[in-house]
């Protein structure tokens, strides 16, 4: 990856919505002391280096590294920084500048279809409602979902992320190998 230092990228960046709260970073650690991801990973996931990285400009260092997604949006950073920087909401526009330039780890990209799909992060499957009929638990799992799988859809194609989705499908097809002809 390349280490360039793109003053344009961090100039945008700092004047988007979610991220205004970059400039007022002065890199003292907190945020990466207290999140448990940084702790789960021995650093690897580090909060800091993130920030540093977003305010030297280091787009494709950012965009591009799978680290970016392991955010849990839990906000121990944002409670714990002394200078009320929002990272989670930075996370979150760095995320999506990943996603508009085509950097997304799979798993997110199986789970955005089975919500465009179904309504539902996790689809209703038949070993998935027998253990729930074994446990005791509710069986008519359709009405559970607060929002009609219709209105989600309509909700998705006016926030761009329908075409987000439909490309993610696109790639998923073009990837798949070609069937065997039967005969």
């Amino acid at each position: 990856m390349s280490s360039t230092i793109d003053f344009d990228f961090r100039n945008k960046l700092l004047k988007m919505h979610g991220a205004l709260s970059l400039s007022y970073c002065y890199q003292c650690g907190t945020c990466s002391g207290g999140c448990p991801v940084a702790k789960e990973t021995n650093g690897k996931y580090n909060p800091r280096r993130i920030i540093e990285k977003s305010l030297l400009g280091m787009k494709d260092k950012l965009i591009k590294d799978p680290v970016l997604w392991q955010c849990t949006l839990c906000d121990t950073c944002d409670e714990a920084c002394p200078q009320n920087v929002e990272l989670t909401e930075i996370f979150g526009v760095l995320k999506n500048l990943a996603v508009l330039e085509g950097f997304v780890p799979d798993a997110y990209k199986a789970q955005s279809m089975t919500v465009f799909d179904f309504g539902v992060a996790v689809p209703y499957s038949d070993p998935l409602v027998r253990r729930r009929k074994e446990l005791g638990l509710e069986q008519k799992l359709d009405e559970n979902i607060v929002i009609p799988v219709q209105e989600l859809q309509t909700l998705m194609e006016v926030t761009g992320m329908k075409e987000i989705v439909e490309k993610f499908k696109a790639d998923k097809a073009a990837a798949a190998p070609p069937e065997k002809p039967s005969g």
